[in-house]
């Protein structure tokens, strides 16, 4: 029955097994259940658990066993034959291969199910594996800029340490005794003025290899007051540097030391303002024309 059912017979065979599937009513019972078992199953379908599978087992002999004893029956006083030895083999056969096939069934549904789990279970590893991918670039990402970011930082601190040492070695320097500063006298334009063969302008060249440079700032047309005041202007009259604290050296002039990097060539006007407290008593301008 189950060859005829699944792998088929040939022709002769075939035709004598559908001859006693019209007359046997048992056997087309068999045929039907073994065509459920192998129809598809649905998605819906719940699957067979076991102790079902075992009372349909126990149906299933108990209906063979009464088949057998109904045959034994007509065939009682009758000679035993060929034909009825193969009947209950086949029925012998058809049961375990029912019982094979409901087992195999049980077991690819067993199977289907651990297939569905480990298929879940790959996808979330895949989604966990991705989410680490991510978060993995995004740490190397931020140790990169880290990393440049310490390089930067490098950088700087080494300009850092560079200028701080360039700044020492200059206080060291200054601290220094100066060797052959030149020394400008300037005059103001009221004094200039009544010398009419000078030029209304101090000219003043500053070498090459000198650092600073001394200014006397002649102080003869400057009033006595308590302090004074000094200012440099541009020849557009912008304030360069304003410092209070001037005092006159006992020759009555006043004594400026001016780094060489404090200007620039240019003119300039330089002014001493005389104080009283808050009071102004008086100014005296200067006009400077300095090549560096």
């Amino acid at each position: 029955m189950f060859a005829y059912r699944s792998v088929g017979l040939d022709a002769e065979r075939q035709k004598t097994v559908q001859g006693h599937l019209s007359e046997c009513e048992p056997c087309r019972e068999i045929i039907k259940e073994i065509e459920d078992f192998f129809e598809p199953a649905w998605e819906t379908k719940k699957t067979v658990g076991r102790d079902k599978i075992g009372r349909e087992w126990e149906s299933l002999l108990r209906r063979i066993r009464e088949e057998e004893k109904t045959t034994a029956s007509a065939l009682t006083g009758k000679r035993f034959s060929l034909p009825t030895f193969r009947l209950r083999q086949n029925y012998v056969v058809i049961a375990v291969l029912a019982c094979v096939a409901l087992l195999l069934g049980l077991y690819a549904s067993s199977l289907q199910r651990e297939n569905r789990q480990l298929s879940r279970g790959m996808q979330s590893e895949r989604e966990e594996s991705a989410q680490r991918l991510r978060e993995l670039e995004i740490v190397e990402s931020e140790k990169q800029r880290l990393r440049e970011e310490a390089d930067r930082q490098k950088d700087d601190n080494d300009k850092l340490r560079r200028s701080r040492d360039a700044y020492k070695a200059r206080l060291s320097e200054l601290r220094q005794p100066l060797l052959n500063s030149p020394v400008f006298d300037i005059y103001s334009r009221q004094f200039i003025r009544r010398d009419p063969g000078k030029n209304e302008k101090n000219s003043i060249r500053i070498p090459a290899q000198a650092d600073t440079f001394i200014l006397i700032v002649n102080g003869e047309d400057q009033p006595q007051a308590p302090s004074y005041e000094v200012e440099i202007l541009t020849a557009k009259g912008r304030t360069v540097w304003r410092k209070r604290g001037l005092m006159r050296e006992d020759d009555e002039n006043f004594v400026i030391t001016v780094p060489r990097t404090f200007f620039s060539s240019g003119e300039y006007s330089l002014k001493i303002h005389s104080r009283d407290g808050n009071r102004s008593k008086g100014v005296v301008e200067y006009l400077i024309s300095i090549t560096i």
